[in-house]
């Protein structure tokens, strides 16, 4: 798995150095954010810590392809046992449909989790390959389908590696009424359900999910608008499986989801987005303090967002609250968390 990593890597280099029209255009992106989490970890033990992370995108740009690097750096001052970095770099190919009304899009990626010593066993290598369409049947109606494969291994714990399949299909109606009605299904199967209990890691048998979503967005002034979601996720394992808080697994529960979003333009370069999420989730697993009772999560989020932009230099500020409440059959996942998170993004 490793080589096939590195090949991959060496035949995206090899295309850079022997297509220098692939550096057409160069462009990229570096953000910082900084933050103050109460109750990090999102669990029992009530931790409150601060958080930075500095990422870097780098875009090279040409009329055979397009390489991408993605990268960033994640630091807590009191969990420090938790800071990360990681690093994305990839290809993709995309060509416009005969009669100009779409494209299709092919490309993939590999991607490096680095841990601290203390946490190795998450260091992780992946893989990911897909295929992507968008087409507008009409003006006024825009399909979009992918199909997606991922590969993940865990060289410190190996139990964990699976495997991933995606299908993704998604439809977008705009009336003339200025709302737009989104249909949206993503099914995936994986061979791996992770478990990971007291730091015994078993492995479950193959899952099946499927994620289905509506969404209506309303534009209800000339610089407000309005939308709602409801996502229903349905998974089927063959094993009942527990996972732990650090190493969640979207094969593991069942549930519904309503969003609720209200988005301002305060001043042309100033937006606002205020947001509710609630979620109601059933694990499949039996959830340790009920024994033979599955665990339960209902979870509440509020988030508030600004950001500004500038006319003459290519700089983005952002400010971001949010609360988020958790009440679960499972003490260890019985929480209230906040955060405050300011950050700025450089363009170039």
């Amino acid at each position: 798995m490793i080589g096939f990593m590195r090949i991959y890597v060496y035949m995206m280099i090899f295309i850079a150095l022997t297509h220098s029209q692939l550096y057409a255009e160069i462009t990229g992106s570096v953000t910082t954010v900084v933050g103050y989490f109460s109750n990090v970890l999102r669990d029992s033990t009530k931790i409150d810590d601060t958080q930075s992370q500095t990422s870097l995108s780098l875009i090279f740009e040409g009329n055979r392809g397009t390489i991408f690097y993605n990268g960033y750096l994640e630091a807590y001052q009191t969990v420090n046992e938790r800071n990360i970095h990681v690093h994305q770099i990839g290809y993709l190919y995309e060509r416009e449909l005969r009669d100009d009304r779409g494209f299709i899009e092919a490309g993939g990626s590999v991607n490096f989790q680095i841990d601290q010593p203390e946490n190795d066993i998450y260091d992780s290598n992946e893989i990911e390959l897909y295929v992507s369409t968008k087409y507008y049947l009409r003006d006024n109606w825009m399909l979009r389908g992918s199909y997606a494969f991922d590969r993940a291994s865990y060289p410190n714990f190996p139990t964990a590696d699976f495997t991933e399949n995606r299908l993704f299909a998604q439809s977008n109606y705009f009336f003339a009424t200025r709302t737009t009605l989104r249909l949206q299904s993503v099914m995936g199967w994986s061979n791996q359900v992770l478990s990971l209990m007291d730091s015994i890691a078993t492995q479950g048998s193959a899952g099946v999910r499927w994620q289905n979503s509506v969404r209506i967005a309303q534009s209800i002034f000339t610089k407000t608008g309005v939308s709602l979601e409801w996502t229903n996720y349905y998974t089927k394992s063959t094993e009942d499986v527990y996972v732990g808080a650090f190493l969640d697994s979207r094969y593991t529960y069942t549930g519904n989801r309503i969003s609720l979003m209200l988005t301002r333009r305060f001043v042309p370069n100033m937006t606002g987005r205020l947001s509710y999420t609630a979620s109601w989730l059933d694990y499949l697993s039996d959830a340790p303090d009920q024994f033979d009772e599955k665990r339960r999560d209902d979870i509440q989020t509020i988030s508030l967002y600004f950001s500004r932009s500038f006319d003459n230099i290519p700089l983005l500020v952002f400010l971001n609250l949010s609360t988020r409440e958790n009440q679960s059959n499972d003490a260890l996942f019985e929480y209230r968390s906040n955060l405050c998170t300011l950050g700025a993004s450089w363009n170039f």
